[in-house]
């Protein structure tokens, strides 16, 4: 299996018959959001597309609002076994930090680019409700942790004596950096092309740190 192959969207196994039903709306929730967009997407079409009913999604929720609420603890959920899976030390053997970075930043900006529209409906959340901004931190603080762990397990030296802020301080940059690019309906990278964008944001992250690789590690992969 190769390296792209292995950089995956994590969902986890489901278990009982109502957890399946309740993924099947959620799954259908966001694939219509994903589609439409939020204000567009009816419950009448969320459950026909789900195999079930209008009453049984409100057997599970009160509104669309509800549901979306459900939608981030989900996705939150999912893009935290996501960046565990993906920051696996063993997936990276003889690819050098700054290569990591930049192979993982594009697959974080392609996965949220699939789910556009529905990161604006959680932007939009976000304005008339501050709880539904929480999930920005929680994501930052685990991939924070998550890229320490990796580091620390690789043969690199750190220059930055507080690693812990500095890793906080990367994660929560590249989160927003990448969320805002997706969001924009014209995305701005400052006259840089795509790739080279995230090739440079690589770059920066093992600047900032101070981070000196081994040499004999192949900046390519």
């Amino acid at each position: 299996m190769t390296l792209e192959e292995q950089l995956r969207w994590v969902r986890p196994p489901l278990q009982d018959r109502s957890q399946k039903t309740m993924e099947r709306l959620l799954a259908s929730a966001e694939a219509r959001i994903v589609e439409v967009g939020f204000e567009k997407a009816t419950i009448a079409e969320i459950a026909k597309r789900a195999d079930s009913s209008v009453g049984a999604f409100y057997a599970r929720f009160s509104d669309k609002d509800a549901l979306l609420r459900c939608l981030l603890d989900r996705f939150v959920f999912e893009a935290k076994a996501t960046m565990d899976s993906a920051m696996r030390p063993e997936l990276w053997e003889g690819a050098s930090v700054e290569a990591m970075c930049t192979q993982l930043l594009t697959f974080l900006a392609s996965v949220l680019q699939e789910r556009r529209l529905f990161l604006v409906a959680l932007a939009k959340a976000s304005m008339d409700d501050a709880s539904f901004a929480n999930f920005r931190g929680a994501l930052s603080m685990h991939a924070a942790a998550g890229l320490s762990r990796f580091v620390e397990a690789r043969d690199v030296q750190i220059r930055r004596s507080d690693l812990t802020r500095a890793m906080r301080v990367v994660s929560w940059v590249c989160l927003s950096v990448l969320e805002t690019n997706c969001v924009q309906s014209q995305p701005g990278q400052g006259g840089v092309p795509h790739d080279e964008f995230l090739a440079e944001l690589g770059a920066m992250i093992v600047a900032y740190l101070g981070l000196e690789t081994d040499s004999s590690q192949d900046p390519s992969l």
